[in-house]
């Protein structure tokens, strides 16, 4: 029997805010016909007592509406938090590629400079530079 291919952390996270944003959307799409539905309501009640219906159309839109500007709030939230990770992600990659370029760029210092001045100067611009091309 075959196993599921496992998901690295980053597509697991990437698969959740995706199932989520879609979630999401369905749920807003849900809100916005019953929001249509609502107005339609109001229309064909036209003429009515406005006191009675116009209350209870009111109420139901109120919550409807809330419903929808809280998912899309929700939405917004979640899809700054994700981001948020991705950057935290690269930064991190980021930091380790340089460390590892630093590591390399050390050990070639340590090879072909046997002055120890000129070790000590080598080493010390190592741990000095920024190194933003790697």
């Amino acid at each position: 029997m075959d196993n599921p291919p496992t998901l690295s952390a980053e597509d697991a996270d990437v698969e959740r805010a995706e199932w989520r944003a879609r979630t999401l959307r369905q749920l807003v799409a849900i809100g916005m016909d019953m929001a249509r539905m609502l107005q339609d309501q109001a229309r064909d009640l036209q003429g009515t007592d406005p006191d009675v219906v116009g209350a209870d159309l009111s109420l139901r839109f109120h919550r409807i509406s809330r419903s929808i500007r809280m998912s899309l709030a929700l939405d917004a939230k979640l899809e700054a938090g994700f981001e948020a990770r991705v950057a935290e992600r690269k930064e991190a990659q980021l930091t380790e590629r340089k460390a590892l370029a630093k590591e390399a760029v050390s050990r070639q210092v340590d090879r072909d400079t046997p002055d120890r001045d000129l070790h000590r100067e080598r080493s010390d611009r190592i741990e000095r530079e920024d190194l933003e091309d790697f």
